[in-house]
């Protein structure tokens, strides 16, 4: 089976190191850390000082690379599909570097890294690369990724939507994908 994953909320804690980080930020420039995300000029700053740093120290969450390796040696592929894109910022930043270096420093083996997706371009992409299930924490996304005839598992250890097709853990998504 080829199996899309999100990154960001869904392999990863990033909103976690995004506010840390954001709170640092904020005292440093004497401003309200609401400010980062509403005002664009004061956005576009934060992520081209701290992009790498997010996704180089994100915090993994439980149980991702045992259950991925357990997948693809089972001969499952890999396909991570993220809205991390090097157009984040008026700085061209490069997301694959810092995300396959993380990927390989957590031991998760992947078949391709495609970037810059978001609902219709990640819907697009899972067409495109014959994704038969996506695993993503966005529900527009899983809902874009099902009106094309995907099957997307909403990922939501938040416990925030009741969905179907929901998964609150990397041992539920396994669970899934093993008829369990």
């Amino acid at each position: 089976m080829r199996i899309g994953i999100d990154l960001d909320g869904t392999v990863c804690n990033t909103a976690e190191i995004v506010n840390q980080l954001a709170k640092e930020y904020a005292k440093r420039k004497k401003i309200d850390p609401n400010i980062i995300f509403n005002d664009e000029e004061v956005r576009d700053d934060f992520f081209s000082l701290y992009t790498k740093d997010i996704f180089t120290n994100v915090v993994i969450k439980d149980n991702v690379s045992e259950v991925l390796n357990r997948l693809k040696n089972k001969g499952h592929e890999i396909y991570v599909i993220t809205a991390r894109s090097s157009d984040l910022t008026s700085k061209k930043i490069d997301v694959l570097e810092p995300t396959n270096n993380w990927l390989n420093k957590h031991n998760i083996i992947v078949d391709k890294i495609i970037t810059n997706s978001y609902g219709p371009t990640k819907a697009s992409a899972c067409l495109e690369n014959n994704i038969e299930l996506m695993i993503d924490d966005d529900l527009y996304n899983c809902q874009v990724i099902r009106e094309v005839g995907i099957n997307c598992l909403l990922f939501d250890d938040k416990n925030v939507y009741n969905e179907s097709n929901r998964v609150t853990s990397w041992i539920e998504v396994e669970d899934y994908i093993e008829g369990k």
